[in-house]
């Protein structure tokens, strides 16, 4: 326990690599429950979302949200998106964190500056199409360069699944007048675009101060977004239009940009991407504030299996568990995260445990494929056991000897 309140730590944002990419919520009430992120139905069904461990959070229609549940996904630097049907309408997004200072004036260095900025364009192409861009060509005529491969693309992959394609074109306002294939390609596009916007937050950048796209509020977030979009989400789109789902196909898209993301290790990428983009304008990247927070992202992420069990915990600490972790069963918490991830969650345990008991399960390359560490009394404990880490069960407490008269007159009595 810290000090003499018993309060957990301040809660903090975890790395974005360490999370899942982004969940729907749709027709619930969003509240906070001893410390955790919960969704009520109507029926009165309570659902934990592990809001700590998502980078991005789309809100539907019918859902409602309280002021603690926003508060607590703001501390835990994860992006609540408001949208409309299928996830298409961006109506407002709730910013953990935002942009820093130095590099919010680093960036908008970047882009108002004509030179600067075309050298930027220039990498953005490359990385896209996987080739350098013509020679002398100014930023608006790249931009149409890039609109002319981006349409033959569209062509080529609508072929490519047997796709009737139009072009793209859809009416947010008329929803359901959109045809199949545009429909999914705007519910897969809002993936990734509320993923990209949680990453360019995450890493301190303004999602507006855009170099390809200006003048849009998520300028910045469609220059990055467009730099995968044809290798995780449109493919994605595609292949499910095409096999005209019966039912809800927004939401097999949804699940497939999932897949997708997770295949592509999309979370891992875009944040070194975005930095090796703004080199391209070889401008000397300025010192951070001394007092600024640490970046969301580590250089290197190694996840592992993690497993915590609680027993007789105080309800804030079961609450602050579930913040990183899904409780599958009464006090058993499951997740997958690094090194780094799982002694930031294990040092919550021991500062919030009070009298308590709680052991941690994690995968390792140790010879039995596991490890673990216990806090608080319990029979079972750790044991080295020649190089072997094994459990001893310890024994009941053993009566004094004045119990042991006391038990034996009580006998003789009857």
């Amino acid at each position: 326990m810290t000090g003499l309140s018993g309060l957990l730590p301040a809660l903090k944002p975890i790395p974005i690599k360490d999370r899942i990419s982004v969940i729907f919520v749709e027709h619930g009430e969003i509240d906070m429950l001893d410390g955790a992120f919960v969704v009520v139905d109507v029926g009165g069904v309570r659902t934990h979302i592990p809001v700590g461990g998502v980078a991005c959070i789309m809100l539907e229609p019918g859902t409602r949200v309280s002021h603690r549940a926003v508060a607590l996904a703001a501390r835990v630097g994860t992006l609540l998106v408001w949208v409309g049907e299928a996830g298409v309408r961006l109506y407002s997004a709730g910013q953990p964190g935002g942009a820093r200072s130095d590099r919010l004036l680093y960036q908008a260095r970047l882009a108002l500056d004509e030179v600067l900025r075309l050298k930027v364009v220039r990498k953005m192409y490359a990385l896209r199409f996987g080739e350098e861009p013509p020679a002398r060509r100014s930023v608006e005529q790249l931009r149409g360069i890039e609109g002319a491969r981006v349409r033959h693309t569209y062509q080529l992959l609508a072929q490519q699944f047997g796709i009737k394609w139009a072009g793209r074109s859809y009416d947010p306002e008329a929803w359901d007048a959109s045809d199949l294939p545009n429909r999914c390609l705007s519910a897969a596009t809002s993936c990734l675009y509320g993923v990209t916007e949680a990453a360019v937050l995450a890493a301190g950048y303004a999602p507006a101060v855009g170099f390809i796209h200006t003048g849009k509020p998520l300028s910045f977030v469609y220059d990055i977004a467009d730099v995968y979009k044809f290798e995780t989400v449109v493919p994605v789109a595609f292949k499910v239009a095409a096999s005209n789902p019966s039912g809800n196909p927004e939401r097999v898209v949804r699940l497939g940009c999932r897949d997708i993301f997770r295949q592509s290790r999309l979370l891992d990428r875009i944040i070194p991407d975005i930095e090796e983009i703004l080199a391209a304008g070889e401008v000397p990247r300025p010192d951070p504030p001394t007092d600024v927070l640490a970046r969301q992202y580590p250089t290197r992420r190694i996840s592992a299996m993690l497993v915590i069990v609680l027993e007789n915990a105080p309800p804030r600490l079961r609450g602050r568990m579930a913040v990183w972790l899904l409780e599958v069963r009464a006090g058993v918490y499951v997740g997958n995260y690094s090194k780094r991830v799982r002694e930031h969650i294990w040092s919550q345990v021991k500062d919030g445990l009070e009298e308590g008991n709680a052991v941690m399960v994690w995968r390792s390359k140790a010879e039995a494929g596991f490890e673990f560490t216990t806090l608080g009394k319990n029979r079972r404990m750790p044991v080295d056991f020649d190089g072997v880490q094994l459990v001893s069960f310890m024994p009941e407490a053993m009566p004094t000897v004045a119990e042991k008269l006391a038990a034996e007159r009580g006998g003789n009595m009857r």
